[in-house]
């Protein structure tokens, strides 16, 4: 709600706020289930103190990283792909055309967005049910 009233304010031109509002929606559920096959890839099994004898299992340092430039790079190359003054700017400094910068960015935001779950949830779900208690 709130990057949709951001676009709104924004400069930007109603088509691009509008995709950039529903991109931006994609990828908290998409966040969503690759932390899940992230967190499956990436385990950590160890808990870590974190306040007043208070015991957590967090991520692994790799799983953060993962997830982290996973999504960064499905909003970066939303971005990228939607608002044309960026792809010109990010086309200039890669000495690239705009249009090879725009289809960089779709498909980056593409596969973050729509491959990278799917792939995550099978692999989390083959993952949980192969795994055995010792």
């Amino acid at each position: 709600m709130a990057t949709g009233a951001a676009a709104a304010l924004s400069p930007l031109a109603p088509t691009d706020a509008l995709a950039l509002t529903a991109a931006s929606a994609l990828l908290v559920v998409a966040g969503t289930v690759l932390a899940v096959g992230v967190g499956v890839l990436f385990p950590r099994f160890g808990t870590v103190e974190v306040f007043r004898s208070r015991e957590v299992t967090m991520p692994s340092k790799g799983a953060f990283a993962a997830y982290s430039l996973a999504l960064l790079g499905g909003g970066v190359g939303a971005m990228v792909a939607a608002v044309e003054p960026v792809a010109g700017l990010v086309g200039a400094l890669a000495g690239v055309s705009q249009v090879v910068v725009r289809v960089v960015g779709g498909a980056m935001a593409v596969l973050v967005g729509a491959v990278g779950p799917v792939v995550a949830y099978r692999w989390a779900v083959r993952k949980f049910e192969g795994y055995a208690l010792d």
